[in-house]
């Protein structure tokens, strides 16, 4: 999984990654399949990121992720992420 996440960074915002730990892993039934995806925290080591293979992107501070719409399937992943930010 780790060496799927580096080759994905590289090819779509061209950046090297390192400090690669696993955070959470996301299973979420659609009605026509179901889903598993295993989220990772990591550092910068090379690059700087830009959208290379997505239409846009964003960096921005977990407290502003409530501006953002995403999947329904998504919803844990970004409770897990404000709940390490209430904790701080």
């Amino acid at each position: 999984l780790e060496q799927c996440l580096r080759r994905e960074l590289k090819e779509e915002i061209d950046i090297e990654i390192c400090d690669v730990r696993p955070f959470y892993v996301l299973r979420h039934c659609y009605p026509e399949k179901e889903i598993e995806l295993n989220i990772f925290t990591c550092s910068i080591h090379q690059g700087e990121p830009k959208a290379i293979e997505c239409i846009e992107m964003a960096w921005v501070h977990r407290h502003e992720l409530s501006s953002y719409e995403f999947p329904t399937a998504d919803q844990p992943v970004l409770q897990k992420i404000l709940q390490g930010l209430l904790e701080k």
